[in-house]
């Protein structure tokens, strides 16, 4: 009997372990990591940390193989000196601060109450951020407290893990050179096991450990509260947005003798199965450096006053804070260097990009199953995605199906699309009703709040049928360049305003929409792009380029080039930003191909697409200085709000428009005139006469603007007047660069 047992054992796969050998590494492991070195008594190093609210925004939704790219709404970099000892004492004092934001907000330090950073990875639990101050509160079966979320996670070489977790993998050598020695890297991969009944915090994801010392030298994967029956409540709000937390923890050797954190990225996503491509992020970078161990023996490390807490953020006095200068890195160069995307592969089940194959309901836009404008009115429709997965890694098809209620019609699209290492590939087939402005400020997007609730509709539609099939490839050591072809026949048909107004402001209605030019063709593309991601009009750093070719051969005829440069740099004190486009259409100009310049493009102080030619192009320019005060965040209780740093500066936009052919003269001269929304009748002129819908610019028509703004931009105060005329100053409020 005692034999039978012993076979059946053995014929049995351990449902924790999949090899006696990794059994036996995570076991050694856990004994090793178990608590930090005894000749490990304490260490200080230095930190600076990008802390970034991140969002995605398409560059062109027509362009099939351009991805969302991910932009800075808001950046914060901070710079501390952490304390550590081995007890568990520690302190992250902040003595460094500057912040850029594209409006009112407050610092993510109101909620990152405690150090950000994880000092070690020894323990038999894990830390993943402590957002609320836990001190006398009592812990629940999750590791957290009342005034905290997230917090401690069982570690993966916990000495109940096998509770919790199972492990494979661990046959995956890789060996790093340093200082002339060889370390064996072996990763391990953990995956929950079980769902305890009351929840728990877990990670998921993959383990790096040094194979002869059995130390952690990276762990990269996902934090999550699993539990056995969540509420009602829970599965409602997650079938439509998931937040989701992801780390990136690596360790570098210290001394030859010990592996301590040097490089931490933690990040929250809100996922939505509404919109895919829309990923808010909440980012913190920190990168550790100027290690210094200290020893038994050595003098013990100086801390303020923890009070009861073990864990604290201490912040120095505000003039030391105003006064530092010493920033080793451009604020937001590490936040913005990295994608949401990165983590795709330790994602949830249903978001990962591995495994088996699986049909979803999810849009990749929000307006792909609800939006409203002035042509369609009210559109509903639904979406689904079928991810191939391991049976075709990288294919993905989805599809889109609504109805326009203002027209009475349908529109929809399917779209096939692989992605293989560098190469991407796409097929289409759609009918879309597509914008035709030109130089879309990037911080567009859809029509559908501004048309709803306010009446508001700044973008020109055509009716679009397209059958298309693309091709990309990534290039350069980063994968920042991006060159792409299209070609696919296409069909374009004039659009009416089939209602006017939304649900409040109904006088003025909305604008009519500008005529197209009927007919098909057969579209062929190409372009460069690199550094898609760097707008200029936000907060990314770098400089980004691109540039395309695009033309039209059948009933409808042209031939365009596009082109653009930006740049935006910080150095010091001193902002530096710039952006240039511009096009040319030739060989044919059908309306829908006329180049458009107005406020809503750039140029302040001229009406909605005042000018129009076949050759155009826009500038904006300007430079920020941050006087030397008032750096400090702002602190009162529990609030804290990005420090006042009061910055000077000056910007300019110009732009110009200009008419080279008789065709481009027939396609503006078909929009008519100017027309009074209140009314419905043509402006006109000092003589009298009917003012153009839209004309050449007669030269270069510039704008000039001086302001003072405050809390990284927050909030803005400037002056602006016409540089191309006489005119008076305005006065102009607002937020960002004026």
């Amino acid at each position: 009997m005692l034999t039978l047992l012993l076979v059946m054992q053995l014929a049995v796969p351990d449902s924790i372990y999949s090899t006696p050998g990794l059994r036996r590494l995570i076991s050694e492991a856990s004994v090793a990591n178990r608590e930090a070195p005894v000749a490990l008594a304490g260490y200080r190093a230095r930190l600076e940390t990008d802390i970034a609210i991140m969002f995605r925004a398409d560059i062109d939704q027509q362009r099939q193989l351009i991805a969302p790219q991910e932009h800075a709404e808001q950046l914060e970099q901070v710079e501390t000196n952490l304390n550590w000892q081995r007890s568990g004492a520690e302190e992250q004092r902040v003595i460094g601060y500057r912040s850029q934001t594209l409006g009112a907000s407050i610092s993510l330090l109101s909620v990152l109450r405690q150090p950000w950073a994880l000092p070690t990875l020894y323990g038999e639990r894990l830390r993943f951020i402590d957002i609320e101050d836990s001190r006398n509160k009592p812990a629940d079966s999750t590791g957290t407290t009342a005034s905290q979320k997230t917090i401690i996670a069982i570690h993966p070489l916990a000495d109940d893990r096998d509770s919790v977790y199972k492990f494979t993998g661990g046959d995956t050598t890789v060996t790093l050179h340093l200082a002339g020695r060889e370390i064996h890297i072996v990763r391990v991969h953990v995956e929950p096991r079980v769902v305890p009944k009351g929840g728990v915090f877990i990670f998921r994801g993959d383990v790096d450990l040094d194979a002869d010392r059995k130390q952690i030298v990276r762990m990269r994967g996902e934090f999550a509260i699993i539990q056995a029956h969540p509420s009602w409540r829970t599965r409602l709000l997650s079938s439509a947005f998931q937040t989701i937390a992801f780390a990136d923890l690596i360790n570098g050797e210290v001394g030859e003798k010990y592996w301590l954190p040097t490089y931490q990225r933690l990040e929250i996503h809100v996922r939505s199965k509404l919109a895919t491509d829309f990923t808010p992020v909440v980012r913190i970078i920190t990168r550790f450096r100027d290690h210094e161990v200290i020893g038994p023996d050595d003098p013990p490390l100086v801390f303020t006053d923890t009070g009861s807490s073990r864990q604290k953020l201490s912040y120095a006095p505000s003039d030391s804070v105003n006064a530092f200068r010493a920033w080793s890195a451009e604020i937001g160069a590490a936040a913005t260097d990295v994608v949401a995307s990165d983590f795709d592969d330790v994602a949830p089940e249903e978001w990962r990009t591995r495994g088996a194959p699986r049909l979803d309901w999810y849009a990749q836009h929000t307006t792909d199953v609800f939006r409203f404008n002035r042509v369609e009115g009210l559109y509903t429709g639904v979406a689904a995605m079928y991810r191939f997965r391991d049976a075709v890694p990288g294919l993905a098809v989805a599809g889109r199906a609504g109805w326009v209620w203002a027209e009475g019609t349908a529109r929809g699209g399917v779209n096939a699309r692989l992605v293989r290492d560098q190469w991407r590939g796409s097929a289409r087939v759609q009918r879309a009703l597509a914008s035709t402005n030109d130089f879309v400020p990037t911080l567009d997007g859809d029509a559908t709040l501004g048309a709803l609730i306010a009446t508001i509709d700044d973008i020109d539609y055509v009716d679009r049928w397209q059958a298309t099939v693309a091709a990309a490839r990534k290039f350069g050591r980063t994968g920042a360049g991006l060159v792409s072809f299209e070609i696919g026949p296409g069909y374009d048909q004039t659009v009416s305003r089939n209602v006017t107004h939304g649900l409040f402001n109904r006088n003025p209605p909305f604008r009519r929409n500008r005529i197209a030019e009927n007919g098909g063709y057969m579209r062929e593309f190409i372009g460069l792009d690199f550094h898609p991601n760097v707008s200029g009009e936000l907060l990314e750093p770098g400089i980004g380029m691109g540039i395309s070719y695009t033309r039209g051969d059948g009933a409808i005829r042209w031939q365009r080039i596009d082109s653009r440069l930006i740049a935006r740099h910080v150095d010091g004190p001193m902002t530096y930003f710039s952006r240039l486009e511009g096009a040319t259409v030739f060989g044919g100009v059908p309306p829908q191909q006329v180049i458009e310049l107005g406020a809503h493009e750039g140029l302040p102080g001229y009406g909605y697409k005042q000018f129009a030619g076949n050759r155009g192009a826009l500038f904006s320019a300007g430079l920020l200085y941050n006087l030397p005060l008032l750096r400090a965040p702002l602190r009162y209780k529990l609030l804290v709000l990005p420090n006042v740093a009061p910055t000077i500066g000056a910007s300019l936009q110009a732009g110009w428009a200009d008419v080279t052919s008789q065709a481009a003269r027939d396609a503006i001269g078909s929009w008519g005139y100017r027309i009074d929304r209140r009314t419905g009748q043509p402006l006109r002129g000092a003589d009298g006469l009917p003012l153009a819908a839209s004309r050449p610019t007669d030269g270069i028509r510039s704008t000039g603007t001086i302001f003072l703004s405050l809390f990284g931009g927050a909030i803005g105060f400037g002056l602006s007047r016409p540089l191309d005329h006489s005119a008076p100053w305005q006065f102009a409020i607002g937020s960002g660069v004026l």
